[in-house]
């Protein structure tokens, strides 16, 4: 299996991230996330099947995620700072593609987990410095596109894990 990013338009979506597996004889699927034209995000979910013998697109489909479920434990507060602040849907934000399976139907199971990081670099009164990076490796979610292309499921797994580094 593959991480990367992957630049290809489909219908005007900017793909923010992708996977890449294949089968034994011919049929690599590409599947990731994509943004909304100018958004911060993960808006929904993609992929793309390609018959690499014959050099053509099988098919290709778009999963939009819902806003409620995007939005499920935010507060009011925090749903309103985000529509001004943005303009626009609700995101997914800072989640990175972890695995995806392809099953002998055709169908495809994606994991993501939210995941970022914070530095805080200080000094001491002896003018010693030093910095302490914070990982935060939250919420996975994981979801179901048929063979059909549609979306079959969707789950978000409450996570939450913090990893701090000192040097």
């Amino acid at each position: 299996m593959v991480f990367f990013n992957f630049n290809y338009k489909l219908e005007n979506k900017k793909l923010i991230s992708s996977i890449i597996t294949s089968d034994d004889e011919r049929i690599m699927t590409i599947s990731g996330t994509y943004a909304e034209n100018g958004q911060i995000g993960a808006s929904g979910t993609y992929f793309i099947r390609y018959d690499y013998i014959k050099k053509e697109v099988i098919d290709n489909g778009l999963n939009k995620f819902d806003s409620d479920f995007i939005t499920k434990d935010w507060s009011e507060k925090l749903k309103k700072k985000e529509e001004k602040a943005k303009g626009s849907e609700a995101t997914l934000e800072n989640y990175e593609l972890r695995n995806i399976e392809v099953l002998k139907d055709g169908s495809i199971i994606k994991t993501m987990e939210q995941y970022y990081f914070t530095s805080y670099t200080y000094q001491s009164y002896n003018g010693q410095s030093g910095t302490t990076y914070t990982h935060y490796i939250n919420d996975i979610i994981a979801y179901k596109i048929s063979a059909l292309g549609k979306l079959d499921w969707l789950v978000r797994i409450d996570k939450n894990q913090i990893d701090l580094y000192y040097s």
